[in-house]
């Protein structure tokens, strides 16, 4: 079999991880699929010789970009700790085993009588451009960001989950406003970020149970596709990927 002169050269020569998966994206024949070992603090803590040898023979194509901010917004505990973690939105998370994330055991908008004491975390929108770049420049890896842009978990922590399903199903009037102020907030930030050197702007929900998606594929369709589309569209207009990660059973 021949190769010509451009494929030949590329299969001689190993590519740094930031042009191996632009070349993924663009599926323009990379030399092998990019890689990116995504895992909690536990795995690390737990397996740490065996981790440090899959970085060592397998290294990460993908690196998260720190999330550097001028003003971060206050939070309380260890977000992966054992014990109570209080997220800039004031959602109080238990976490019961170290290196994890916990769940929401008291979020801040128990009663939507509480809307209007919500305070939207604006230091999250203080990107520090040039530490951003800098970190970008030190790397060959494609650079994604870590901002935690994610509508539909947001929500969640700020309702709880037992709510918020309650909610989608009744639809009490605060509901959809509040997530219009989300996406907009959302917006924002990306906004923020895409003036950064990163490669990528970063999506994530979790959609789906062990089984299926979490809420009817028309509601979804309805409420959160023209969400993500948004974050997509801005993403393209600054000339970054879009990448959007999601969890579970959901192919529907």
């Amino acid at each position: 079999m021949r190769f010509g002169p451009a494929l030949a050269e590329k299969r001689r020569k190993p590519m740094h991880g930031r042009e191996l998966v632009k070349q993924a994206l663009e599926f323009n024949h990379p030399q092998r699929t990019p890689r990116q070992l995504w895992t909690l603090p536990w795995a690390e803590e737990r397996y740490p010789d065996m981790f440090r040898r899959i970085q060592t023979h397998f290294p990460d194509d993908i690196a998260w970009c720190p999330n550097l901010l001028l003003d971060p917004p206050e939070t309380v505990g260890n977000f992966h700790g054992v014990g109570i973690y209080i997220d800039e939105w004031g959602n109080a998370f238990e976490n019961i085993k170290e290196g994890i994330i916990g769940k929401v055991k008291q979020p801040f908008l128990r009663s939507w009588d509480d809307v209007e004491r919500l305070r939207f975390p604006r230091g999250r929108l203080t990107v520090d451009v040039d530490q951003v770049n800098a970190s970008c420049r030190q790397t060959h890896q494609f650079v994604i960001t870590s901002a935690p842009i994610r509508p539909f978990e947001t929500l969640q922590f700020l309702r709880g989950s037992q709510n918020l399903f309650i909610d989608l199903a009744l639809e009490p009037p605060d509901l959809y406003p509040l997530l219009n102020r989300l996406h907009q907030f959302f917006l924002e930030e990306f906004e923020a970020w895409a003036r950064t050197d990163v490669n990528a702007l970063v999506f994530q929900d979790d959609w789906g149970s062990q089984t299926n998606l979490l809420i009817s594929p028309h509601a979804w369709r309805q409420h959160f596709k023209p969400l993500y589309k948004d974050y997509a569209d801005l993403a393209h207009r600054h000339g970054k990927y879009a990448f959007m990660h999601s969890d579970g059973h959901a192919d529907r």
